[in-house]
């Protein structure tokens, strides 16, 4: 491919923009996971990023308690560890 997946054009969007539209007309709240050094493409702002806290680990680990969830609806980035 040659580029992230996130960053494949798919119409008018990028392919992780359009699966965010289309599963937060289902979903709320809507949280994308990745690394910290990853660059995403933009998303509406009540879309929560969550960054790795510990390399290695699976992303989702960082939104596991409902406190983290809302620092990160709030602040639009993840708490520091």
């Amino acid at each position: 491919m040659g580029m992230p997946k996130a960053w494949l054009q798919l119409g008018a969007e990028y392919l992780l923009q359009h699966m965010v539209r289309i599963v937060s007309a289902v979903v709320k709240p809507i949280v994308v996971a990745g690394r910290a050094e990853q660059n995403l493409p933009p998303f509406p702002g009540d879309v929560a990023i969550a960054h790795d806290i510990a390399p290695g680990l699976v992303s989702l680990r960082n939104v596991n308690d409902p406190d983290t969830l809302a620092q990160m609806r709030r602040d639009g980035k993840p708490p520091s560890p």
